[in-house]
């Protein structure tokens, strides 16, 4: 008898981390965004590059990037995913 309330306590703690492994996802899937615009130079008085992507919603976006020199794609309709930081959504 001891034994089955040990499987059953072990199932329930199985049961509730897989729930919370799943909502964490959920919530890092939807900061990340695709947006498609065209990508322009933004204000550079802060001392950094700074571009925008104005989205063909209408939207505009600051875009950063570590990995693309955003630079060589100036002027260009480009699609940019990533994830939000300081959304406003």
């Amino acid at each position: 008898m001891k034994i089955f309330f040990l499987c059953l306590i072990l199932l329930t703690f199985g049961i509730a981390s897989a729930v919370a492994q799943d909502a964490s996802d959920t919530n890092s899937k939807s900061k990340t965004r695709t947006v498609t615009g065209c990508l322009t130079k933004g204000d550079n008085s802060a001392g950094s590059d700074e571009y925008l992507l104005a989205a063909n919603d209408g939207s505009t976006w600051e875009v950063r990037s570590d990995n693309v020199s955003l630079a060589k794609h100036l002027g260009h309709t480009v699609m940019a995913t990533g994830v939000v930081a300081h959304s406003a959504m």
